[in-house]
């Protein structure tokens, strides 16, 4: 749930790689950076002050990223999982509630996507 317009906000990140709920560039789109090579994003923005469902899975050759269960778009890359901070950084101090991030060890479905938000939304578990 970005509370702010920031130029920045991470969900999860390390040295070399994070996932943003909020893009670098001020689009406020979500997106994914490899420090110094890349930043991408989707056509896609979290509304402010609401909470939104996100999912980024990285099938080793690009990153579909999920909002609410829906796939709002497609990164043409994959980067490294670094697990160093969860949320708002030094690098990235912008504003955001975060609740129940989850990591798994392989690429989700798309129906895997779906369900797990389906499950969030009734206070179950389900991986589809």
């Amino acid at each position: 749930e970005p509370t702010a317009s920031n130029a920045s906000v991470s969900l999860l990140s390390s040295s070399t790689m994070a996932l943003k709920v909020q893009q670098w560039n001020g689009t406020g789109e979500l997106g994914a950076t490899k420090y110094g090579a890349s930043d991408w994003t989707v056509n896609y923005k979290a509304p402010l002050n609401a909470w939104t469902y996100v999912s980024f899975v990285d099938d080793g050759s690009q990153i579909t990223v999920y909002a609410d269960g829906q796939s709002v778009g497609t990164i043409a890359a994959s980067v490294s999982l670094g697990r160093a901070s969860i949320g708002s950084t030094a690098k990235d101090p912008g504003k955001e509630d975060l609740d129940e991030v989850s990591v798994f060890n392989n690429a989700l479905t798309a129906t895997q996507a779906a369900a797990l938000y389906a499950s969030a939304q009734t206070g179950g578990t389900s991986t589809g």
